[in-house]
């Protein structure tokens, strides 16, 4: 218990939970506590994540017309700019491990349905997949941001309600399904007289999401689109916020050396949210595309940049 007390000493003296709503963890009970926390801050987070990544313009396949891309995002709580413009200023690990986003990658393809069929005129399908590898970053001050694994899949269909010639402006109705898991993690390694102290936050999550939107855009063929979108969507699914703390050392007493290894682990759940209305936004330039999304309701806060082409 003593290196234990040593590695819950350093941690809350270094800094990292001096403005947490709990400032002295002394026990796996106040672990508890701080992880419900975080687990009530995050899960805000990926349910608005769970549905990130369909923003593409107004711009529904044909009939044997196919669309393919890929990109990168980010997506989390609109506060999580802060951490890029004034990191100095969050001094609460709860809201500092809350407001870390997570990545995603798409890969998606979409198909015009046939148009002679009643109701399936300029109507598109597609579907998207995921998967974002495990990996680890070095981060100064002894931190460390640690992905395990981001996988995903969606399909979405889309059908157009309203263009004027040439589909130069086009309105749309979009039903998507999506599915995210994943985590993200941050690492934390002090030393204390002569005790190697770690801190690891994860959080691991696993939901899905139904979203229905309206969008409208301006499109030139093959060139140029730009378009805004809003509308209602569900989250199902949660988010574990857990907490590893080991602590290492070792002293030499008559010649011996005596080692000491002692570790304790936290966890909490998070229900997502269940209600949110997102507005996405963006353009599309020849092959690229670039474009953002915000949640009315969560604070949730994506950006996404990638390539499409259309055949």
């Amino acid at each position: 218990m003593r290196i234990l007390r040593t590695l819950l000493l350093a941690i809350t003296a270094g800094g990292i939970l001096s403005a947490a709503t709990i400032t002295n963890i002394t026990s796996v009970t106040d672990l508890n506590t701080l992880n419900g926390q975080i687990a009530g801050l995050a899960k805000k987070n990926y349910g608005f994540m769970t549905g990130s990544g369909n923003i593409t313009p107004a711009n529904t396949t044909e009939f044997f017309g196919l669309k393919i891309g890929l990109g990168l995002g980010i997506a989390g709580n609109a506060g999580f700019m802060s951490l890029i413009s004034a990191p100095n200023s969050i001094t609460s690990i709860d809201t500092l491990v809350s407001l870390i986003p997570a990545p995603y990658d798409v890969l998606y393809a979409k198909i015009g349905l046939p148009g002679f069929i009643p109701f399936l005129d300029k109507t598109d399908v597609g579907v998207r997949f995921g998967y974002f590898p495990t990996m680890s970053i070095p981060l100064s001050g002894g931190f460390m941001f640690n992905v395990n694994g981001v996988s995903a899949f969606g399909i979405e269909v889309r059908k157009t309600f309203f263009e004027l010639p040439a589909g130069l402006i086009r309105v749309d109705a979009r039903v998507a399904y999506n599915y995210s898991g994943g985590g993200i993690g941050i690492k934390y390694t002090t030393n204390a007289a002569g005790v190697t102290n770690t801190f690891t936050e994860t959080m691991t999550w696993s939901g899905n999401n139904i979203s229905v939107k309206a969008v409208a855009g301006v499109n030139i063929p093959f060139v140029f689109g730009a378009f805004v979108g809003i509308g209602p969507e569900l989250n199902f699914g949660g988010v574990t916020a857990q907490s590893d703390l080991t602590a290492q050392g070792s002293f030499n007493f008559a010649g011996t050396t005596f080692s000491a290894l002692s570790t304790i682990t936290s966890s909490a759940l998070g229900a997502y949210d269940p209600f949110d209305i997102r507005v996405i936004g963006g353009i599309h330039l020849l092959v690229v595309d670039v474009a953002v999304e915000y949640g009315l309701l969560s604070g949730g806060l994506s950006a996404y940049a990638g390539l499409s082409l259309a055949f």
